[in-house]
């Protein structure tokens, strides 16, 4: 079949008849003569009994030869990504019934449509997500309706970003169909198989990539006094530690140990904070690699970037030269890209200013110390054009550094705290990928490691405490599957209000929170090596992620995001692998949670098979 043919917008023009005839041989039957809870579900009576939420403009009904009336969603590449627009129908159901959503759709290339069952409150019960096919194909979710009954089924033409953006192009709906589930959809709703191919390796896990945010001005002389903090960070075992912090970093001189601007963030100074060798005496205590992340936005302010690279150039000499501490990693600035009136950054830098000053910190920097590693930073995202103010770069980010720098960049930073929502699908691992890909692309002959330096759920993340652990344990599973080598979670620690007490350990008394417990999980099986390996999951509520340890077991980390109390039935293939037996550990689980682990039983078709309970996080270890 021919490609379909693309506007100057990257919009499809309407197909032509043989292709469409093409693309029906493969469609599924009707659903016209089932029963249906949906009103208008084939678009007969244009959008009557639908809602549009957001750019209402994206959805019209439009006829498709063959079809009929079909609801279409359209966006230019050229319009903001920054909406929510989704297509809505209220429905009354039988609470705690469970039920089955039928939506047959067809999109443009790289453009993958959601439908979401959400309650009145806006929560996700289920969500599923097209495959990226041009072709009609059904997308398919099976939910328990909530106590209220009363349900939203939304339809997401432009998908659903992290964020709630949309994406550009086109997509296309028809038929859809609600109704209670079948006798084998009961059945499928409450059992999974994982199967998990030996043979197929994704790639090494990074020892670096178990590592943690400090801050100088939280995780101070007092905090580190007793040990606790080296001792819960050697523990898990934590392998990176960047000093001394985010945003503060481009606020930081670490000469006089002092702020450029005290009136800016952090308005904290003094000689009770940890100063540089303070941090690496942390480091040696924890047996972790250090990663400095130097001043820039001080010496943009101050117009004097000549200035800025010696006195980066002088850092590198005190920890490598006058006190031999072998810091390997250094990144230039911070969140540079990220401009927006606030107190955080102080002033907006174009991708052409960063990638100039990025050559004069690396240059003088590795005059001290040719060995050491420089990082560039910017969005994960590659084409981004970052904020000047009143206006946007004219230039890509990434690209134009990469044009401008490309040969000195050893490796890449990003950060992420893209927003959550507990049941859906993060697929973190497309993003990265498409960044690793945009990497090799720029030098094909190196590899560049991706350093996500920071990282943790959004702070506007909702959810229980247990539905915040699995969503920290899938976006760890979905870094690692992507490829990211390098990784600090943000922070160590913190409190207040506006942070909360989202750290690793706790601020009031260095305890280990929710989140050391989840990273911990997988740091004490991978931080010493593994290979990821390819894991296929047939449930849309389950997040897989499965890694082999050399001339060890295999580890199967699983996210279970069902609420149903009965559990849910994974049964596990490792194709020609065979595998005996195995344990489960459970992390995170409701208080429903069995206080014995639940069994790994071996099959006499060699396959294993556990229960989960509900909302939770489980490793399985595999012999």
């Amino acid at each position: 079949m021919n490609a379909p043919r693309l506007d100057r917008h990257g919009l499809t023009r309407p197909l032509a008849r043989c292709a469409v005839l093409t693309v029906l041989a493969v469609a599924v039957v009707s659903h016209a003569q089932e029963e249906n809870l949906l009103r208008n579900a084939r678009f007969a009576n244009k959008l009557n009994g639908w809602e549009a939420s957001g750019n209402a403009a994206r959805y019209s009904v439009m006829q498709e030869f063959g079809r009929g009336p079909v609801l279409r969603y359209a966006k230019r590449k050229d319009e903001t990504p920054d909406e929510n627009s989704h297509f809505d129908q209220v429905v009354q159901l039988v609470p705690g019934t469970l039920y089955t959503l039928l939506v047959q759709s067809r999109a443009t290339p790289g453009l993958r449509p959601v439908i979401r069952v959400a309650s009145m409150g806006w929560q996700t019960i289920a969500t599923a997500m097209a495959a990226d096919t041009p072709n009609w194909q059904t997308i398919h979710a099976l939910f328990r309706a909530p106590e209220e009954g009363k349900i939203r089924v939304q339809i997401f033409g432009g998908a659903h970003g992290e964020i709630r953006q949309t994406f550009p192009g086109e997509s296309f709906f028809d038929d859809l169909l609600l109704r209670p589930a079948n006798t084998a959809e009961r059945e499928r709703f409450l059992s999974c198989a994982i199967t998990i191919s030996h043979d197929q390796p994704l790639h090494a896990v990074n020892r670096l990539f178990f590592g943690s945010n400090t801050l100088f001005m939280i995780d101070d002389d007092e905090a580190l006094a007793d040990g606790s903090i080296a001792r819960h960070l050697s523990k898990m075992p934590c392998t990176l530690l960047r000093f001394p912090g985010g945003d503060v970093a481009d606020n930081y001189l670490w000469k006089t140990h002092s702020l450029d601007n005290r009136k800016w963030w952090p308005s904290k100074q003094g000689s009770h904070t940890t100063d540089t060798d303070e941090f690496m005496a942390l480091c040696r205590q924890v047996g972790a690699e250090p990663i400095l992340v130097v001043n820039l936005e001080a010496w943009l302010l101050r117009g004097d970037v000549e200035g800025g690279a010696r006195d980066a150039a002088d850092w590198v000499r005190h920890c490598n030269v006058t006190n031999a501490y072998g810091v390997k990693y250094w990144e230039i600035g911070n969140e540079t890209y990220l401009y927006s009136p606030g107190k955080h950054k102080r002033l907006p830098v174009s991708a052409r200013q960063y990638a100039q000053a990025y050559l004069q910190f690396s240059a003088a920097m590795k005059a001290v110390d040719p060995t050491i590693r420089t990082g560039a930073i910017g969005h994960l995202h590659p084409n981004v054009r970052v904020s000047l103010g009143d206006h946007r770069d004219e230039d890509p980010w990434w690209p134009t550094i990469f044009d401008l720098a490309g040969d000195k960049i050893d490796f890449a930073v990003v950060h992420e705290y893209a927003l959550s929502r507990f049941g859906v699908p993060l697929r973190k691992r497309d993003s990265v990928r498409t960044f690793r890909e945009f990497l090799r692309k720029n030098q094909p002959d190196r590899h560049i490691p991706i350093a996500l330096t920071e990282w943790n759920l959004n702070k506007k993340t909702e959810g229980t405490a247990s539905e915040k652990a699995l969503m920290l344990a899938e976006r760890i599973g979905e870094y690692l599957l992507g490829g990211v080598d390098m990784a600090t979670f943000w922070p160590l620690r913190i409190g207040g209000r506006t942070w909360g007490n989202r750290g690793l350990l706790s601020a009031e008394d260095n305890t280990p929170q929710m989140s050391h417990r989840i990273l911990a999980a997988y740091a004490t099986r991978l931080a010493n090596g593994g290979t990821a390996l390819t894991t296929t999951c047939e449930h849309q509520s389950l997040f897989c992620m499965a890694a082999e340890v050399a001339n060890g077991p295999t580890y199967l980390f699983v996210c279970n995001s069902t609420p149903e109390e009965s559990g849910l039935t994974c049964v596990i293939d490792a194709g020609q692998r065979t595998l005996e037996k195995g344990t489960v550990e459970i992390i995170g689980a409701t208080e429903k949670t069995p206080a014995t682990p639940p069994a790994l039983t071996r099959g006499e078709d060699g396959r294993l098979q556990t229960v989960l309970p509900p909302k939770a996080f489980a490793i399985l270890t595999l012999r």
